[in-house]
């Protein structure tokens, strides 16, 4: 994770615009005035809230757990699962 003053933040804000939305990369923005903070694109956020989501729950969470364990050659691609699933 790139790590940036921020008193910095603003001029280089552009730049880190594309590394953070494109590149998926967050940016540590450090501070001596006030607390540390990261920052991260829009889309990185919710797929995080998402994960916190589901691994609230523990049977999902032990479901994700077994499904990481698979192997990948034995998962299900989603082409062929969208053709079987009711419209």
């Amino acid at each position: 994770m790139q790590t940036i003053q921020a008193a910095d933040l603003q001029r280089q804000l552009s730049a880190l615009s594309h590394m953070i939305i494109q590149q998926h990369t967050p940016v540590r923005v450090v501070s001596q005035e006030t607390e540390n903070m990261v920052v991260l694109s829009e889309q990185d956020y919710l797929g995080l809230q998402e994960t916190l989501y589901l691994l609230s729950n523990p049977h999902n969470a032990e479901r994700l757990r077994q499904a990481r364990e698979e192997p990948l050659e034995q998962a299900v691609q989603w082409v062929h699962l969208k053709t079987e699933l009711p419209v």
